[in-house]
């Protein structure tokens, strides 16, 4: 036996839903832009083989979060929320808005001297799959 439902209780009826975003950037190039959503990961793809580079460092503006030697990470100034595993992507989780800006890596020859440098943007935009319809049942009209 179906009974009726009975609204007067009930004042409100919020759903939430929220999926979490990743993204994928192909970094290799002199000026590429990336995109990542608020909350979400980017991965960008840095470089191709890492083995065969002595030393290698991500600047975001002229701050160094990032410095590989010899494949062993020595500092990694956003280690909390990135890593860096050896195939060469940079993953950056729980992305917020400082995340926005221009990031360098600089690679280094067997003396030490500068062998590459190339930039690529990141833009943090806002969040994405988030839902949030708010429904006044005393305003829907039964008939």
């Amino acid at each position: 036996v179906l009974r009726p439902c009975s609204f007067s209780s009930l004042y409100l009826l919020m759903i939430y839903l929220q999926v979490s975003v990743e993204t994928y950037c192909d970094g290799r190039r002199d000026g590429a832009q990336c995109y990542g959503a608020l909350g979400g990961t980017v991965d960008i793809q840095l470089m191709d083989n890492t083995s065969e580079i002595n030393r290698y460092q991500l600047l975001k503006s002229s701050l160094k979060i990032l410095d590989v030697r010899k494949n062993t990470v020595i500092s990694n100034t956003i280690r909390e929320r990135a890593h860096f595993p050896s195939n060469g992507t940079f993953r950056i989780n729980k992305l917020n808005r400082t995340d926005s800006g221009n990031y360098t890596l600089q690679t280094f020859d067997s003396d030490g001297k500068s062998s590459d440098e190339r930039i690529l943007q990141l833009f943090i935009e806002g969040k994405c799959w988030e839902i949030k319809p708010l429904i006044d049942v005393n305003k829907i009209l039964l008939w």
